[in-house]
C-alpha cells in the first residue's frame, strides 16, 4: 500500500526534525508518538477514517484553508470556555493554550478530549 502523505511526514517528524533539527529527548518524541497514536486512534473508532487513508487534506478549516497557529489556538479556547460553562463543579484554569497540554497531566486527558470531539466537529 503506498504511504500517505500524512505517514510520511508523520515519520519524518518524529524521526528526523524532533531529534535531528529540535534535539529534544527521546520522552518528548514518546510523548508525541502517544499523542499521534491516540488521534489516529480516535480518527479510526470514532471518525471511521482509517490510518491509512489519513491526509492532510483532512486539516483545513472552513474556509478552506490549512490550520493556522492561531486558528487552534482559537479553536481550543473556544471549546475550553464551553466546557468550564457546561461544567460548573470543575475545576478549570483562567485561561489555555496549546503549549499548556505538554504539562499538565489528568487536565491533560480531559483536554486531549476536548481536542479530540473538536477535531471531530471540525470534520463534520
Amino acid at each position: 500500500m503506498k504511504q500517505t502523505d500524512f505517514a510520511r511526514t508523520l515519520t519524518c517528524y518524529l524521526s528526523k526534525f524532533l531529534p535531528g533539527e529540535r534535539n529534544v529527548s527521546t520522552n518528548t518524541i514518546k510523548s508525541y508518538r502517544d499523542t499521534f497514536k491516540q488521534l489516529l486512534l480516535y480518527m479510526s473508532t470514532e471518525c471511521r477514517i482509517k490510518p491509512e487513508y489519513l491526509s492532510f487534506n483532512g486539516f483545513y478549516n472552513s474556509r478552506n484553508h490549512p490550520f493556522t497557529r492561531p486558528g487552534i489556538t482559537y479553536i481550543l479556547k473556544k471549546y475550553f470556555n464551553i466546557a468550564k460553562k457546561s461544567n460548573t463543579n470543575a475545576v478549570f484554569t483562567e485561561s489555555i493554550n496549546p503549549h499548556m497540554l505538554r504539562h499538565y497531566g489528568e487536565c491533560f486527558k480531559m483536554v486531549r478530549e476536548l481536542i479530540l470531539s473538536c477535531i471531530w466537529v471540525i470534520i463534520i
